[in-house]
């Protein structure tokens, strides 16, 4: 840092960087960040002073540069002096334009041209190479989207791929579930029925974030196919096509619930948008299930037509032919996907005692998936 000086009719430090650089940085928000041990835990990375002894009106009695220009120590008017790294300030520098890389990607939007392009990972890579972990979840979080090769062909493989991320979410199918055709199911994935795209869990407060399935033993006959579709691509569009419908499906709150016994016996009930926006305006999930939209609509009568033709042209626009990726996982593959954005469903097939088909799934957040990506990039000095 070349020069730090304080502004007390603004109440803030105006720094000058060796390379020309201006920042402020208000006396306030110096004082509750300061890093001395009376004020941090260091190996927590959390402070110790409540706002309640926290002095608003703080003011420096004097600001020193170490000779080099790598440290800040500020003494304050109650004799307490906060040590401030200038590589630290630097990074903490007000800057509302900056987004956070891993928590707000620069986002590929696709169509059915990506069938050949599915971003794609070797398993064992994934297992021993960091590089090619931070590559996978990174893909995932731009796309959406991404394939695994040459998994083993049996149950835990799952587990594996999450324990190298955090952990699995629990939920009401189990830690894992196995995705085949049984008598009385709890769920239609449970079956050899079609299933239309939809994303999981959407009976969830907090719907999982990224759903993995390992396909272990592939239909051979005809059917079985994988399906998905980029939901925030059709929303844009919806958007664009059909604004009315867009303004329903992003203000309605509808009903999504799950009855029944697997795990345990269960009872979700969810209201929300099938189009969730976020606080600057953004796509940031969609809600979207023909299986667990509740037959209970808690909206006016009068709107219940409306919100059925905004769903069909919704669904019509997912299953658009130049929206919609068709294939037909491999034993050995596994596929990942955001499931509050990637829309998934499969076509029907037989079951035949010669040919059953088996996955696995599980589930991992989204919040643990940016924590280990942020630790992963620190570690590669990405």
């Amino acid at each position: 840092m070349q020069s730090a000086t304080c502004v007390d009719e603004d109440r803030q430090i105006k720094a000058i960087f060796t390379d020309g650089l201006q920042s402020k940085y208000p006396y306030i928000w110096l004082l509750d960040n300061c890093r001395c041990t009376q004020c941090y835990v260091h190996s927590a990375n959390q402070r110790l002073v409540p706002f309640s002894q926290l002095d608003f009106r703080a003011v420096p009695e004097s600001v020193t540069l170490t000779p080099d220009g790598s440290h800040l120590s500020i003494k304050w008017s109650k004799g307490h002096i906060g040590d401030y790294s200038v590589d630290w300030l630097r990074t903490h520098q007000f800057d509302s334009s900056k987004p956070d890389e891993v928590a707000e990607p620069q986002l590929h939007i696709w169509g059915s041209e990506m069938v050949n392009t599915i971003p794609t990972y070797d398993f064992e890579g994934i297992l021993n190479n960091e590089a090619e972990l931070y590559k996978w979840l990174d893909s995932l979080n731009a796309s959406g989207l991404a394939l695994i090769k040459n998994v083993p062909q049996e149950t835990g493989q799952i587990k594996r791929v999450a324990k190298r991320v955090s952990f699995l979410k629990p939920t009401n199918y189990g830690v894992c579930f196995s995705v085949k055709s049984k008598m009385n199911p709890s769920n239609t994935a449970y079956t050899a029925a079609g299933l239309s795209l939809h994303t999981d869990l959407s009976n969830y407060n907090h719907a999982p974030g990224v759903q993995m399935l390992h396909c272990i033993q592939q239909y051979d006959g005809e059917g079985g196919d994988s399906e998905f579709t980029d939901g925030f691509k059709a929303a844009i569009q919806l958007k664009k096509e059909n604004p009315k419908a867009f303004e329903i499906l992003t203000t309605t709150w509808l009903n999504f619930s799950d009855i029944g016994i697997d795990y345990y016996s269960y009872h979700f009930n969810r209201q929300s948008p099938t189009i969730c926006l976020g606080r600057k305006g953004n796509i940031e999930e969609i809600a979207y299930s023909r299986t667990s939209l509740s037959s209970m609509m808690y909206i006016p009568v009068e709107q219940v037509e409306s919100v059925y033709e905004a769903l069909k042209a919704f669904s019509d626009i997912m299953y658009n032919k130049e929206n919609i990726i068709k294939f037909k996982m491999e034993s050995g593959d596994m596929v990942a996907f955001n499931n509050i954005r990637v829309l998934h469903g499969r076509s029907a097939f037989k079951v035949e005692q010669r040919s059953s088909r088996h996955l696995e799934g599980g589930y991992i957040d989204w919040d643990e998936i940016h924590s280990r990506m942020r630790v992963l990039k620190a570690n590669l000095q990405i």
